[in-house]
Parts: structure tokens; C-alpha cells; sequence
């Protein structure tokens, strides 16, 4: 039977570690894109209700 060396596990876990921390992170900063989007969004969503109001009364 072959012995498992301790030192490539360790690295093994640690590679296995950051890259589920990457992930993480990709997926911190997908949400947050997200939450940017849906920000200007919403803002461009108001003011085509003003400008349509505004248009509408003839102002």
C-alpha cells in the first residue's frame, strides 16, 4: 500500500481552499454588480415616469 504524503495533502486542501475562497469572491462581486445594475435601473425606470408625466401634462 502506497503512504499518503502528508505535505501534499495539506497543499491539496489548501489549493482546494482558495479556490472555493475565489469562487466566493466572484461571486461577492457578481451580487454586487447585480445590485449596481438593478440601482440604474431603477433610476432610469423614474425618470422615464417623470419625463412621460412631464410630456403627458405638457409641460
Amino acid at each position: 500500500m502506497k503512504t499518503i504524503d502528508r505535505t501534499s495533502v495539506a497543499l491539496s486542501m489548501a489549493d482546494t481552499s482558495a479556490r472555493q475562497n475565489n469562487l466566493n469572491a466572484l461571486n461577492v462581486n457578481g451580487d454586487i454588480r447585480e445590485q449596481k445594475f438593478n440601482k440604474k435601473m431603477t433610476l432610469i425606470t423614474w425618470l422615464e415616469q417623470i419625463f412621460s408625466e412631464l410630456i403627458w401634462k405638457g409641460v
